[in-house]
């Protein structure tokens, strides 16, 4: 049976809400424009930025498939 939206996620959804960040109007519009310089979304730029942190970091867990 399908998942309701009240239980994390779409109804037939093969992923769930994992996050969700509090900002200012200006920091969501940074991330705008970042992720539009970079021809992405915002999810993607999060995504890239915690791997690279993750690496950064010395841990060595890649990170799966975010979708």
């Amino acid at each position: 049976m399908a998942r309701s939206e009240t239980e994390g996620g779409r109804a037939g959804s093969a992923t769930e809400n994992a996050i969700s960040l509090r900002g200012t109007r200006e920091w969501r519009d940074w991330l705008r424009r970042l992720s539009d310089h970079c021809r992405t979304t915002g999810a993607t730029v999060i995504d890239q930025a915690l791997a690279k942190y993750a690496r950064d970091v010395g841990f060595d867990e890649p990170p799966p498939r975010r979708c």
